[in-house]
């Protein structure tokens, strides 16, 4: 449980720096990103102890800022629910509630992520998960909205930049 939850956590860390990546590669300035995208740089550098950070933006140093401020903010992420997620991917990729993309919805992420909660902090007093409803319904609900947030990221970014190929292909569900 705790294992699939860290790969979880794990992969929306990779998708979103895959992600950020591609829109680097794809835009030519800040004003080829979303509104959000931009505020978020924005309040990045604002909010910086470094009193000199505003420099870093100067040429492609957006690019390297942008990263930053998307790694810091996904790596500070230890509960990965809806609630904690949409936000992060809609700061940084301008994608409106990510979790309305998932077949199975939000809560069954939530209720995943709560049940590892539980046994991380509560250990024997957490509730029992067997073995089969970690491999019958945990693991193949997380497989699925890995596709479904893959396959929706890819067209995000396609459409975001006009792109004639995705960043990374479609895949069957």
């Amino acid at each position: 449980m705790l294992l699939l939850c860290a790969a979880w956590e794990l992969y929306l860390e990779e998708v979103l720096s895959e992600a950020v990546d591609f829109a680097c590669g794809r835009a030519a300035a800040p004003d080829d990103l979303p509104k959000e995208v931009k505020k978020a740089i924005a309040a990045y550098v604002v909010g910086s102890q470094h009193e000199l950070k505003a420099l870093a933006m100067a040429g492609d140093g957006w690019k390297a800022v942008y990263k930053e401020a998307a790694q810091i903010k996904i790596d500070a992420v230890n509960t990965p629910k809806p609630g904690v997620i949409d936000p992060i991917f809609k700061k940084f990729l301008g994608v409106n509630q990510l979790s309305s993309c998932w077949h199975h919805g939000e809560q069954v992420i939530k209720d995943f992520v709560t049940a590892r909660g539980d046994i991380a902090h509560r250990g024997g007093d957490a509730g029992y998960v067997t073995i089969g409803k970690l491999r019958d319904e945990y693991r193949p609900q997380i497989e699925r909205t890995v596709l479904d947030t893959d396959n929706f990221l890819s067209q995000h970014l396609r459409d975001m930049f006009r792109a004639k190929q995705r960043p990374w292909n479609k895949r069957a569900v």
